[in-house]
């Protein structure tokens, strides 16, 4: 679409205007189809609504990137072919091994390894930049790895600014943390970019997640602590996980409807939390249990209006190409999996910029009044899936 056919109308936009249940329906069968592992599905799924959730009722700014330890011993991405260890290594022969991606394989070697044995539960990875070369600012990226559980580990990436030659920020971090971590190497020398990189801090304690929020807090990085605590708000309700199971069965039946019933319960509810809002759910669940029924909390949050404050990204499409349809997700696929300070000022910079406007108009390819997308200067027909430059507004 180079013109619009109508200008853009100030209206109130709908969670389901962006989260597209039956395009998600489409999405699964065509993975199932092609052989994907049912409990990637699920976890997809799960993660799908997840990730909206923390887009449209936290705000979230912070990107988080999923890992799975298969049976190899190894990190993997789904979509990802090989472990993400021999992305790292393979691209040191070439390089050399003074070389910066040298200090990242044998850092991220460590990262595994103890996260894996044992013998830590959280990772921290500084990645100065390397100054006076081509592609590195005057920002850096703490990289931190929380355990889940057995199988799964979860990386945060966290930017800081306003480094210098010196590396007095990193420097600055490093100290910060360094009292309460376990280094592998105590009498290291911070003198360089891949000093850091080569020695990433662990840490040994029962509870990943708050002390991950504390150790933002403690750092300065409050508003990845401030989602991390209302995410984990979110996903500890009852209801909710509840909801999201039974969601994810009717996507797998391809009952959209009842689908769509469920995703919106969802919203409302992680809205509610959010906005501290006493519902007659908290008010009377214990006086009068003998009247509150499952169906009608349902219906309750149901029922309610899913407004959207703001805009957000787009919904899942039909043509995707992998479990994982984001920005950062195909920037990981683009580069083997590797998070490095390269791939981190990529992703990051997209999240600054992901904001989607829905606008009516009528399409000039399929000819139908539609709700379009409009993202990046790119406006995409949700009818015939026909994507073209925006111009207008």
């Amino acid at each position: 679409m180079t013109a619009c056919e109508q200008e853009p109308k100030q209206r109130t936009f709908l969670f389901l205007d962006y989260y597209s249940v039956g395009n998600e329906i489409a999405f699964v069968n065509k993975q199932r189809l092609q052989g994907a592992d049912e409990r990637d599905v699920n976890s997809y799924l799960e993660d799908s609504v997840l990730r909206a959730l923390g887009e449209f009722i936290c705000h979230e700014k912070i990107v988080k990137v999923p890992y799975k330890i298969h049976d190899d011993g190894n990190f993997h991405h789904r979509g990802v072919a090989g472990p993400i260890l021999e992305t790292y290594q393979q691209r040191v022969p070439n390089l050399g091994a003074g070389s910066r991606e040298a200090a990242e394989a044998y850092g991220f070697e460590q990262i595994q390894q103890m996260l894996i044995v044992g013998q830590a539960e959280i990772a921290l990875w500084l990645s100065p930049p390397s100054f006076g070369l081509a592609g590195f600012g005057d920002y850096g990226f703490l990289f931190v790895f929380v355990k889940k559980n057995a199988g799964e580990i979860d990386e945060y990436v966290l930017r800081y600014n306003d480094e210098d030659k010196a590396f007095s920020r990193s420097i600055d971090i490093y100290s910060k943390l360094f009292d309460q971590a376990i280094s592998l190497d105590s009498r290291t020398e911070l003198n360089d970019e891949k000093s850091f990189l080569r020695n990433p801090l662990f840490m040994k304690t029962d509870d990943p997640h708050n002390t991950f929020i504390s150790i933002c807090k403690h750092l300065g990085f409050i508003p990845a602590a401030e989602v991390s605590e209302l995410m984990q708000k979110i996903e500890a309700d009852s209801l909710i996980q509840t909801w999201i199971k039974d969601y994810i069965n009717f996507i797998l039946v391809g009952v959209e409807d009842q689908a769509q019933q469920y995703l919106q319960a969802i919203y409302n509810r992680a809205r509610a939390l959010r906005d501290n809002e006493e519902s007659f759910y908290e008010r009377d669940h214990y006086r009068h249990q003998q009247i509150i029924h499952d169906e009608a909390v349902l219906l309750y949050y149901s029922q309610k209006r899913a407004t959207v404050e703001g805009g957000g990204s787009c919904p899942a499409q039909v043509d995707s190409n992998s479990l994982f349809d984001s920005d950062v997700i195909e920037v990981l696929m683009k580069n083997d999996g590797i998070v490095n300070y390269h791939t981190a000022s990529i992703i990051t910079e997209s999240k600054k910029n992901t904001d989607t406007t829905i606008i009516e108009c009528t399409c000039p390819i399929c000819n139908q009044k539609v709700k379009a997308e409009v993202r990046k200067k790119k406006i995409r027909c949700p009818n015939c899936k026909s994507v073209r430059d925006y111009e207008c507004g």
